[in-house]
Order: structure tokens, then C-alpha cells, then sequence
């Protein structure tokens, strides 16, 4: 999936249970090549600005790139969105910041002043299925 996602809209409800079976479907039946670790290592050391970061990458965020893609339906998506939705409000309450920065050593809590209204820069959700001997 590729474009903006607008994390305040959620899927209709038949674009939902459509997406769900068919993110499983890919999920399970597709046959999809792998990312192409040389192209990347190539194309991020063929500019001279990003020489480097390829190896910084590998040494410091190895799994900043997947290996496959993962499908996710239109549910996933709304409640990975919910949970942006909510941690974005909590964040720009003025007594969560206050006691968060708190705890925080005074330069960050100068810093802060000029940092984003929203709690993400990036997010990764990660999910499994349940364990069916769950006792949950």
C-alpha cells in the first residue's frame, strides 16, 4: 500500500472484512521477491552524501528494511491508527508533558519546547496471531 493514510477516516466496514481476506490470502499465497540488499547498498553508495549510511544502517538499525512485504487489512489498519490517534492526544496534554518532562535532565527539558506537538517520528507495530492455547 502506498500513499497517505488519513488516520482520522476509518474503512467502511465491507472495504474491512474485503481487505482482511485478502491481506491473509497475500500473506499466506504470495510469491514475492525479497528486497535487493545490493541495489540498496548500491544506490545508497552511489551519492556521495549517503556513502556511509548504508553501514550505519546495518550496524545500527538492521531491520530498518523488511525482507518481504507484509499485507495488513483495513481493520489492522484502523486500529494501528486508533492507537496513533490516542498517544498523539495523550502526549499534548500539558500534565502528561509536564511530568514526563520531569523526569527528563534540563537540557531535554529545553529542547522540548521546540520538539513536535505529536508522539511519533516513526511507528512500527508489530502483531501476531493469537496463540490459540492461550488462556486470553
Amino acid at each position: 500500500m502506498t500513499g497517505t493514510i488519513d488516520i482520522d477516516k476509518p474503512l467502511s466496514s465491507a472495504a474491512t472484512a474485503a481487505s482482511e481476506g485478502a491481506a491473509e490470502s497475500l500473506d499466506r499465497d504470495c510469491f514475492c521477491i525479497s528486497l535487493d540488499t545490493k541495489a540498496l547498498k548500491r544506490a545508497l553508495q552511489a551519492d556521495p552524501e549517503t556513502a556511509d549510511l548504508y553501514q550505519l544502517i546495518r550496524d545500527r538499525c538492521p531491520h530498518l528494511f523488511a525482507n518481504l512485504p507484509v499485507f495488513i487489512s483495513a481493520r489492522h489498519l484502523d486500529h494501528m491508527a486508533a492507537v496513533i490517534r490516542a498517544v498523539e492526544t495523550v502526549v499534548r496534554l500539558p500534565a502528561y508533558r509536564e511530568t514526563v518532562l520531569g523526569w527528563a535532565p534540563p537540557p531535554s527539558r529545553a529542547s522540548s519546547r521546540q520538539a513536535r506537538a505529536g508522539g511519533f517520528s516513526a511507528t512500527t507495530f508489530t502483531w501476531a496471531r493469537p496463540d490459540p492455547d492461550s488462556s486470553r
